[in-house]
């Protein structure tokens, strides 16, 4: 195949976004932390 001719959508690059919280690792804790966090009404990003 030729690069860039995927059907893949094109993903806008995330800029002057911000979170309350970072989740660094998305491993059962990262991904429970993430949970909590939304829960609590924290924006967060693993």
């Amino acid at each position: 195949m030729v690069p860039g001719t995927l059907n893949e959508p094109e993903r806008r690059p995330e800029v002057d976004v911000v979170f309350d919280a970072v989740v660094v690792g998305a491993g059962f804790a990262g991904l429970y932390m993430l949970h909590r966090l939304r829960g609590l009404g924290f924006t967060a990003r693993v």
